[in-house]
């Protein structure tokens, strides 16, 4: 006979019956499992494009990305203000890096991080 209990902390304990002794056997699992995160930052700028090409490129040094790949393995531009990472971080550690990424601007910004369990589009320009 095995019984099983999963306790809250991840680990797994297993208990065997073999000729009427009780031997715990204790398993630990690691779920550092990476997440998918959708970021849309809107700042509030005077000058558009100069302030999103600084937002890009503190973005990009922060792991954020304007590409997302497609299961067919095709990689498309995401719109405007909209970033992509993958991260074993959760969402309000990425809501943090974003935030340090949009003070590179010095303007201030509304923030939306959005963690995916799966993602479907239409209309991105394919990267070529």
């Amino acid at each position: 006979m095995i019984r099983h209990s999963v306790r809250s902390n991840f680990r797994i304990a297993y208990t065997t019956a073999i000729k009427k002794h009780t031997i715990p056997i204790v398993l630990k699992i690691n779920f550092n499992y990476m997440s998918q995160y959708t970021v849309r930052i809107e700042l509030h700028s005077s000058q558009y494009n100069p302030d999103f090409e600084t937002l890009h490129r503190a973005m990009a040094q922060k792991g954020f990305s304007k590409l997302i790949t497609s299961d067919s393995g095709v990689t498309y531009h995401l719109p405007r203000g909209e970033y992509n990472i993958d991260t074993t971080s959760d969402r309000s550690k990425v809501l943090n890096a974003a935030k340090e990424a949009v003070k590179a601007t010095g303007q201030s910004a509304e923030i939306l991080v959005t963690e995916s369990s799966g993602r479907t589009w239409s209309g991105l320009s394919e990267k070529k």
